[in-house]
């Protein structure tokens, strides 16, 4: 949220003062950053740390569609890569890999020549996962940490909007937590459904 995207870069992101949403300021930002101690010597200091709304933007999708994305405060974006690389991790231990699509790709071109599979393509798709669902899904402690870091509140056009989804494109833990998601319910259904198949 502290660099223009015309002028994103590394540099220039790492060189501005952290900032956080108003949800991260008080449980995790303030406890990490207000206070410095180690075991040699014990000191607070204040940290002075600005508290930014969420941006949203719109990103061309194809020809005709734009996708609604959300910039993030730095301290935000830093710690949701850090859980959704956790979550691509866990993922990785049920044989799902979100770093490679190559078994999806086999899998969608053996789909489209046998019919035994098919592919499901949903428009807006990180806008579907609601807060509320992860709630009931996740175990509490990863409910309370994803909803500290998600950026409850953003700015679109001149409207601050409070948002009822768990996070939108741009947010560092969609793509793994969505995947997680759409995994747990389909590989719930085969095994109702239609036991030991694909």
């Amino acid at each position: 949220t502290q660099v223009p995207k015309k002028n994103a870069c590394i540099g220039l992101k790492l060189n501005c003062v952290p900032a956080c949403s108003t949800n991260l300021s008080e449980p995790i930002a303030a406890t990490l950053l207000g206070f410095m101690r180690s075991s040699e010597y014990e000191t607070s200091t204040e940290v002075d740390l600005p508290v930014h709304l969420g941006k949203v933007g719109f990103a061309p999708k194809n020809a005709k569609e734009f996708r609604p994305t959300e910039t993030q405060p730095s301290l935000n974006a830093a710690w949701q890569l850090g859980v959704g690389d956790r979550l691509a991790k866990a993922l990785r231990l049920v044989g799902i890999d979100i770093r490679d699509q190559s078994a999806n790709q086999r899998a969608a071109m053996y789909g489209s020549i046998s019919g035994a599979l098919a592919t499901l393509d949903l428009s807006s798709a990180s806008d579907t996962i609601a807060w509320k669902l992860i709630e009931h899904l996740f175990p509490e402690q990863w409910f309370i940490l994803l909803s500290q870091l998600r950026v409850a509140d953003v700015i679109i056009g001149n409207e601050r909007v409070n948002c009822a989804k768990i996070a939108g494109m741009g947010n560092g833990y969609t793509f793994p937590l969505e995947t997680m998601v759409f995994w747990a319910i389909t590989s719930s259904c085969v095994e109702i459904l239609r036991p030991n198949r694909d």
